[in-house]
């Protein structure tokens, strides 16, 4: 993959937030994503707290990617909303996934899309094969669908659906 293909700058809608300790050389762009407990650290919250304000929407762009078979949630919080909660983040689903995505090739790479939702090739490879999100593998390289990367984290959607 060439590495121009990826945008330099933050999207408009992406803060910058700062760039996690060992990121690769394919995460030109800040994370749009964080962890449940990177989310935790910064609201000074606790799990259940965090929960609580998933569910009822108070963190409206809250991602479940938990594997099929996973007892426990997995959830992806949009860094804006945590780093920023003032500013407005009234926007349509498409545009915030789409900023989070942040790319409009059709293809991306199974590297790039853990780097965005923050999680390992595996688990990846196990929503792949359970046929949570579409692609292929060519010449030793899963290669996903960037349309079924949208639709999936649609889907997932824990707070709020515009």
């Amino acid at each position: 993959m060439n590495t121009a293909d990826l945008p330099a700058e933050p999207t408009a809608l992406c803060l910058a937030v700062p760039r996690p300790a060992g990121a690769t050389r394919l995460m030109r762009r800040r994370p749009a994503l964080m962890s449940m407990d990177a989310a935790r650290y910064l609201l000074g919250l606790r799990t259940a707290e965090m929960v609580e304000r998933i569910e009822s929407g108070v963190l409206r762009w809250a991602f479940d990617v938990r594997s099929p078979g996973a007892a426990a949630a997995s959830w992806r919080l949009w860094a804006r909303e945590v780093v920023a909660p003032d500013l407005p983040c009234d926007l349509p689903s498409a545009t915030v996934v789409s900023a989070i995505l942040g790319t409009g090739r059709p293809w991306m790479r199974c590297a790039e899309v853990c780097d965005l939702l923050w999680c390992s090739p595996q688990h990846l490879t196990r929503l792949w094969e359970a046929d949570e999100l579409a692609g292929e593998i060519r010449v030793h390289t899963l290669w996903l669908d960037r349309l079924k990367i949208e639709d999936f984290l649609l889907r997932r959607l824990g707070g709020y659906r515009a």
